[in-house]
């Protein structure tokens, strides 16, 4: 199964963490990262286990909870992703965290779609940087972070993953909770892939109020 497809606001794996950063820094370093994992577009799943080892992957991680009251509107999280995995007789386990999320409020999920559509690899400079300008202006930071784990899991394009954490943006809180679905892609496992949302076994809520919605990264060795 595909699980995820590169898209725009695809942050990169940059070190933003603890340091005072601009929504322009971190959609800026997306830009970089949905060219640096474009190859995992053409990758099958991968289907065995990677050999016995460890492997540290980064990308990017993105969280989408829509509104109660609309769902053509929906706050879109895009962030940052570094996961390890590690293989032995057991299985493999993986620990990770999503963070350096900016985070676009009760964006109508035609805005969205239209800025993917205007982003191109091909794209001067000048056009990305009107385009990082356009998606700043409805953007901010979100501090916090999603824990990412799974363990002793067998069968390399069906994994289990656990979701946990909390984002606070502008005064709201929202908390990422449960569990979705992780492959290796690629012939020598370049990539990870996971994605889970609420029609399964993820919870999503913003102040405590349960919402429909959706988690998901792509990380690359």
């Amino acid at each position: 199964m595909r699980i995820l497809t590169a898209a725009l606001f695809v942050p990169a794996s940059f070190a933003l963490s603890g340091c005072l950063v601009s929504t322009q820094d971190l959609i800026g370093a997306s830009f970089s990262a949905s060219d640096s994992i474009a190859g995992f577009d053409s990758g099958a799943m991968s289907g065995t286990l990677p050999a016995t080892g460890t492997a540290t992957y980064s990308g990017f991680s993105r969280i989408i909870s829509y509104s109660t009251n609309n769902g053509n509107v929906a706050d879109v999280f895009l962030g940052t992703a570094s996961l390890t995995a590690s293989v032995d007789a057991s299985g493999a386990d993986l620990d990770g965290t999503l963070t350096d999320f900016a985070v676009a409020e009760d964006l109508p999920y035609s805005d969205y779609t239209d800025f993917q559509n205007r982003y191109s690899p091909n794209n001067t400079v000048a056009e990305r940087n009107a385009l990082i300008d356009d998606v700043a202006a409805v953007s901010g930071v979100a501090t916090g972070s999603i824990a990412v784990t799974a363990s002793n899991q067998t069968n390399a394009d069906n994994m289990t993953a656990r979701f946990s954490g909390e984002l606070d943006h502008g005064g709201n809180t929202t908390r990422i909770g449960g569990f979705g679905a992780a492959g290796f892609f690629g012939a020598n496992h370049e990539y990870i892939s996971a994605y889970g949302d609420t029609s399964s076994q993820l919870t999503v809520s913003r102040n405590g109020v349960a919402r429909s919605g959706s988690a998901e990264f792509i990380v690359g060795k």
